[in-house]
């Protein structure tokens, strides 16, 4: 396991694991950070957690370990604002005062710093030679306020990622009013497939808010083939039912790249990859 506040670019990434991820690695302002190989040996994709406002990233690498996702490598971010002496949190959540901010421009320009944090990650470092990762296996999970960083990055991203889950957390009011109608922002939105939980007593974000901010974000991407809100009688918690956890796992199991060791083994078969 690696843990750090990402290493140089000294070979091509060859072979069934991954370069660890090391603190030399990681661009501004995502430096601390876990990260750890598959525990079956083949890194074919990458989990890339989100904790919630006021966390850390440890619980979440935890979290990931558990779920033990075959043929899967984690890496489990750290939010850089920090929240006094209660964790950290995404983007600016807070006024002078301790209140909670309104949405604002400032407060988008500041989330949309962390998006294009996550951009270099993903394209200036995971996806080079030395690395090796693909775009399109790179899964993110995020809690609450890690959510919504998370839908922001499969709505205004550059490309397809393998999947978005958010657990309890929607696309802010900027973020929904900031692309309306555009055409080319959605084709590209319309290529990641995302899933959405949410809690019927959430008290954070009411029930009826999360589907009201759902169907605008419907109405940014029309027609996406994998685009799902669902919901479970719970509060503003990480998942916590069996019923939920099967939903997400269904979700990974739907769309994991998992390669056929025996069968490229085999004398004869040419691998199409």
């Amino acid at each position: 396991m690696s843990s750090g506040h990402l290493r140089d670019k000294r070979q091509v990434s060859v072979g069934l694991r991954k370069p660890h991820v090391q603190s030399s690695d990681i661009p501004s302002p995502l430096y601390t950070f876990q990260y750890a190989s598959s525990r079956d040996g083949i890194d074919s994709n990458l989990l890339i957690l989100l904790h919630g406002m006021g966390d850390k990233c440890a619980p979440f690498f935890k979290f990931a370990e558990r779920m033990q996702l075959p043929q899967t490598a984690i890496l489990a971010l750290q939010a850089p604002v920090p929240i006094m002496d209660f964790g950290f949190c995404w983007f600016e959540s807070f006024d002078e005062d301790g209140e909670l901010l309104a949405p604002s421009l400032s407060r988008y320009q500041s989330l949309k710093a962390v998006r294009e944090g996550l951009e270099s990650l993903i394209n200036d470092v995971l996806v080079q030679p030395s690395f090796g990762w693909q775009r399109d296996r790179i899964f993110l999970l995020g809690f609450a306020q890690g959510g919504t960083v998370a839908l922001d990055l499969a709505l205004h991203g550059s490309g397809r990622l393998a999947g978005v889950i958010s657990i309890s957390g929607t696309l802010t009011e900027e973020e929904l009013d900031v692309h309306v109608g555009d055409p080319v922002r959605a084709d590209i939105a319309r290529q990641t497939p995302i899933l959405l939980t949410h809690g019927t007593k959430d008290e954070m974000i009411p029930i009826a808010e999360a589907h009201n901010r759902f169907d605008r974000l419907v109405r940014l991407v029309p027609e996406h083939p994998s685009l799902r809100l669902l919901q479970f009688p719970k509060g503003c918690k990480m998942i916590d039912s069996p019923e939920e956890m099967r939903a997400v796992m269904t979700f990974f199991s739907e769309r994991l790249y998992l390669r056929n060791l025996a069968m490229e083994n085999t004398p004869g078969i040419i691998p199409l990859f």
